[in-house]
């Protein structure tokens, strides 16, 4: 049997590549399922990747900084709660508008202030998931 001996970091590498990934994919194919097929799609979910990638890194960073794996559960919960959701408002903030003007989609719905608070309240479910890891 092959064993293959990772660091921490190059565990972390390997979960947020392959993560990553799999929520494109998921994502990517759930929407062109009840859209057809609009390249808009991907592209729209390749820039909510990236930006998500690129937040979940630098809330990595914070972590470490602020040596938050060193908190209590019940700090460390609080802590994780509240970042997810202002990660969520962040992303929603970067994503939804330039999804909207560059990559949009035809049949979709108008961008609301309801539209974007369950935007925000899926992109931090999906933070607190990738806090867990």
């Amino acid at each position: 049997m092959l064993k293959i001996k990772l660091t921490h970091k190059e565990l972390y590498w390997v979960f947020q590549l392959t993560g990553w990934t799999l929520f494109f994919i998921f994502y990517a194919s759930v929407a062109s399922y009840f859209n057809d097929y609009q390249p808009h799609i991907l592209l729209g979910y390749l820039n909510t990747v990236l930006v998500g990638f690129t937040l979940t890194h630098a809330f990595r960073a914070i972590i470490k900084w602020n040596h938050w794996e060193s908190f209590g559960v019940l700090k460390l919960s609080g802590l994780i709660i509240l970042s997810a959701i202002i990660i969520g408002i962040i992303w929603t903030g970067i994503v939804l508008p330039i999804n909207n003007r560059f990559f949009p989609v035809e049949g979709s719905e108008e961008l609301t202030f309801g539209v974007a608070i369950i935007v925000v309240f899926n992109l931090s479910i999906v933070v607190m998931g990738w806090s867990l890891i």
